[in-house]
């Protein structure tokens, strides 16, 4: 039946095609958020994470207080526990843009979470 009428046939097949397209593209989009949103927590590679029973996002949330942080601490089992901050600021680049940037703020006693190659300067404690 599409086969006689040419007009629908092409429409079809387009129609397909960009089906097909779409499809691949959101796929593309889905998967870049998800490891975008996952990357924090491959980068500190931490095997627990304890947080705030309010928090909806890495990217939200709060600082632990130190009791809370003594109170993981104290747990049978837990050989150490630091504090990790994540943000995301606005830095001014040399050009003088603005850019979006997440911020990482590391246990200076420990540096747990620092990245494992660095392109420039060394991690130690400025």
């Amino acid at each position: 039946m599409l086969m006689g009428d040419r007009a629908k046939y092409l429409t079809l097949v387009s129609s397909i095609a960009f089906v097909s397209l779409l499809f691949l593209q959101q796929g593309g989009i889905f998967c870049g958020l998800i490891e975008r949103t996952a990357r924090p927590i491959e980068v500190v590679n931490a095997p627990i994470w304890v947080c705030d029973p309010q928090m909806r996002s890495i990217d939200d949330a709060e600082p632990m207080m130190d009791t809370d942080l003594y109170r993981v601490r104290s747990v049978p089992g837990v050989q150490w526990a630091v504090p990790l901050i994540v943000r995301v600021v606005n830095a001014q680049l040399r050009n003088g843009q603005y850019q979006s940037v997440r911020l990482y703020g590391l246990d200076d006693a420990t540096l747990y979470g620092r990245p494992a190659k660095m392109l420039q300067g060394t991690p130690s404690i400025c």
